[in-house]
């Protein structure tokens, strides 16, 4: 009896262990849990909580609105043609972003005398901080001493020099700055796939007479198109809530033709005060993005059942 005992005990001894272990894992987890509850969960409930109220940020009384709120910004004029502006804004930058993502990727991922020095020089751009990218283009593109204006006049290159300052060339030039600030991102994605792209699978291409567009389009293509939608994705989210970047530089002008839902959040918010209907809008552009990453992840299996 007293073997079967001490066999039975044996036996419980590993569940007690795996049990223990389990609590002090669940234990070491608990802060990472709670703070990401605090700065993550909390604040997302208190937005759509202000949503449903009048609430002025410097007064404590708060009156129940329900949807009201949301229904002012579905139908404002000005927040639709504040999507507009940032549809073109991410999708402009997007789109070129991707296009020089894959072409520096693929000449990064050659062997060539310098290659990782030139892929920390491409990865300069996405080190620098926001404020510093603003102040150098800035100076850069200035009317009166900037390097890109000296050069436009002094060869009488057909390149309009106002820049931010008129309707036509604020956006563009928003999307090109935005463009040489975050391309990296794309540089280093794409270039992760391509290395772990099957090299045999070049060498069969070569050997059934395959030319260089062709082993592009018919493997090297298929295969980035999952990270392309996914590093897409990312950058969408990113570049639809860009704030700091369009603030600095245009500050939503010239007549409001840079101006970006989350540009108009904040001027709600610390010009009128009204903490309810900016975080309404808050509310709608989550709702937008969602609708949009459901696409994303919807092309993204698409994609992957093309490669299968």
């Amino acid at each position: 009896m007293a073997k079967d005992k001490g066999f039975e005990s044996s036996r419980k001894t590993p569940h007690k262990r795996w049990t223990k272990d389990r609590i002090i894992g669940l234990l070491l987890f608990l802060p990472a849990i709670v703070l990401m509850l605090a700065l993550g969960l909390y604040p997302i409930l208190r937005v759509v909580t202000y949503s449903l109220y009048k609430v002025d940020i410097f007064l404590t009384d708060q009156e129940f609105s329900g949807l009201e709120n949301l229904i002012r910004v579905v139908t404002w004029n000005r927040i639709w043609k504040g999507v507009w502006n940032n549809v073109v804004f991410t999708g402009g930058s997007i789109i070129i972003q991707i296009i020089l993502g894959i072409f520096v990727s693929l000449l990064l991922h050659r062997s060539f005398f310098g290659r990782n020095i030139a892929r920390s020089i491409v990865m300069f751009s996405y080190l620098v901080p926001v404020v510093v990218t603003v102040l150098v283009w800035k100076f850069m593109l200035n009317d009166i001493v900037g390097i890109v204006n000296y050069v436009i006049k002094a060869y009488n290159l057909p390149i309009p020099t106002t820049w931010f300052s008129a309707v036509s060339t604020a956006m563009p030039s928003l999307i090109m700055v935005n463009v040489w600030k975050f391309f990296p991102f794309m540089v280093l994605v794409f270039l992760a796939q391509l290395q772990s792209i099957n090299p045999e699978l070049y060498e069969v291409a070569k050997v059934d007479g395959s030319n260089a567009w062709q082993e592009f389009w018919h493997i090297t293509l298929p295969m980035l198109t999952p990270v392309i939608i996914i590093a897409a994705m990312l950058r969408t989210i990113w570049t639809f809530n860009n704030f700091e970047l369009i603030k600095l530089l245009t500050d939503g002008g010239p007549l409001g033709s840079t101006e970006t839902p989350p540009l108009i959040m904040y001027n709600v918010v610390f010009n009128t005060y009204d903490l309810g209907l900016g975080s309404s809008i808050s509310v709608f552009m989550f709702l937008l993005l969602f609708m949009m990453s459901f696409v994303y992840i919807k092309l993204y299996y698409w994609s992957e059942e093309q490669l299968k």
